[in-house]
């Protein structure tokens, strides 16, 4: 969940756009899930359903973002307007589709598209700076230079979200390696000196696994979850320790490709 601000001086919700990112559609996908299912918290503590648009190719966006994708919108007000016997063009549809929304989802890449520099064009709004704020998921998985596109339509605010201890961006050309693209714009914050503010609960791992990483990484200050701590170890399944849920299993097998 994410806090909103809250009642302004008038009364009523203060208007927000932000722009939310992550390294690859799954991510993206998994964010626009958890939205829709649970909503955001504004800052008077009451749940919201704010207006979603997902950008990106229809065919890699998976069926839980396919209402919220920007084409679907588009047809649904494309069939209003005929019904009212309003028309616009393909474009209008588009910036028009994409200003009602509270939030806007895509790919870093896909924050590059048209239809953004579109809107802001569209609304007078100047330097392509559209959002108010951008979230960024995975954020120390992300590349800099993708990272760049999403940042040209923000006003101020980056908030970036990440582990720089997992996986780093992944980058195919030695080149760009040598050239420093192999480490994330978060890394380099942080390198500088930058304030981060660290998530110490962790809800995946039982408290006896998570108890290395912890102290190898994270100097001893990750805490379990209540829910990941009371998980029971299935019985079918021959530990070799009754006080340990971890086993290492030897898998010999033979790789082959479909």
């Amino acid at each position: 969940k994410v806090a909103m601000p809250g009642s302004g001086a008038g009364g009523g919700r203060t208007r927000v756009r932000l722009l939310v990112c992550a390294p690859s559609n799954c991510a993206v996908d998994e964010i626009v899930a958890r939205v829709l299912r649970l909503g955001l918290v504004d800052t008077d503590g009451k749940v919201w359903q704010p207006t979603i648009v997902r950008l990106g190719p229809r065919d890699s966006v998976s069926e839980g973002s396919a209402a919220c994708h920007l084409e679907t919108k588009m047809q649904a007000r494309a069939a209003q307007e005929a019904r009212s016997a309003r028309s616009g063009g393909r474009d209008d549809g588009r910036v028009a589709v994409l200003r009602e929304a509270d939030i806007v989802c895509c790919t870093l890449v896909g924050a590059g598209v048209d239809s953004l520099s579109a809107l802001a064009d569209g609304a007078g709004e100047g330097a392509g700076k559209i959002f108010d704020a951008v979230v960024v998921d995975e954020a120390t998985q992300s590349c800099e230079a993708a990272l760049l596109v999403a940042l040209q339509h923000v006003h101020s605010l980056a908030i970036l979200v990440g582990d720089h201890k997992q996986l780093p961006p992944t980058t195919k050309s030695m080149l760009a390696e040598k050239g420093g693209l192999s480490v994330s714009l978060f890394e380099r914050l942080l390198a500088c000196g930058h304030a981060v503010h660290r998530l110490t609960t962790q809800y995946r791992m039982h408290p006896a696994i998570a108890e290395l990483p912890s102290r190898l990484f994270y100097e001893s200050a990750l805490v379990t979850a209540q829910s990941a701590a009371s998980g029971q170890a299935p019985p079918s399944f021959p530990w070799p320790s009754a006080a340990t849920p971890a086993a290492f299993l030897d898998v010999r097998s033979r790789e082959a490709r479909d």
